[in-house]
């Protein structure tokens, strides 16, 4: 089922095309609908090849929290530099209006007392680093991997794919490309601590630390 036909399930989305609901419940159906899929590949895929690291273990939400925390200086300077070059080409400065780059975040922030908005800031937080880092670090990553013979040119390229689709997405969940930036370097800090530590909680960690942390600190800046 896709997001498409998802929005055309009236009973889902209400009859008012322009209320919070409609954009959230197909999103928030389909991250739910890919996170149970994701989660029966990856047990799947465990039980496979049960030294691959697709476990998951107590262990690794510290793990990606310690490594968030010493990449994201380096993922938060990416986004600054790409910033300051959009402002060079652009001649336009960002004020206060353009401070959330996000729409789905600026959506979020302008719906903040609306239960459907914190029904998207779960899947955000919780479904997308799930589906995301399964597609990006453990399939992706591992094809280019084995088609590249080289562990840096995998992640690097698996990274920038990985930012591009956050610039090009539909247009209520695409990031401008400076943002998009910010989010191929993080990709690059996660498809590194996937490959070694060879364990996909540490990665899905950092990811949902990373957008719990982009919401908390929009909903705070708009108070």
């Amino acid at each position: 089922m896709t997001l498409q036909s998802i929005s055309k399930v009236s009973w889902l989305v209400g009859q008012n095309p322009d209320a919070l609901r409609a954009t959230a419940a197909p999103m928030v159906v389909s991250y739910v609908l890919a996170a149970i899929l994701t989660i029966g590949l990856l047990v799947m895929t465990h039980r496979a090849a049960p030294k691959a690291g697709l476990g998951i273990d107590w262990i690794d939400p510290p793990i990606g929290l310690g490594l968030l925390v010493l990449s994201l200086p380096f993922v938060l300077l990416s986004g600054d530099i790409a910033q300051i070059i959009n402002t060079s080409l652009t001649q336009h400065a960002p004020d206060q209006a353009d401070a959330i780059a996000h729409p789905l975040l600026q959506l979020i922030v302008d719906n903040r007392h609306d239960p459907w908005a914190w029904a998207m800031i779960a899947a955000v937080v919780l479904g997308a680093p799930i589906v995301e880092e399964a597609v990006f670090r453990v399939y992706l990553q591992s094809v280019l991997l084995v088609v590249l013979r080289n562990t840096w040119a995998a992640i690097l390229v698996a990274a920038a794919i990985f930012g591009t689709v956050h610039a090009i997405g539909p247009a209520q969940t695409a990031s401008p490309w400076y943002a998009a930036v910010e989010v191929g370097v993080l990709g690059l800090c996660m498809g590194a601590a996937y490959e070694r530590t060879k364990r996909v909680g540490v990665p899905i960690a950092m990811h949902a630390a990373f957008n719990a942390l982009n919401v908390g600190m929009a909903l705070w800046m708009s108070k």
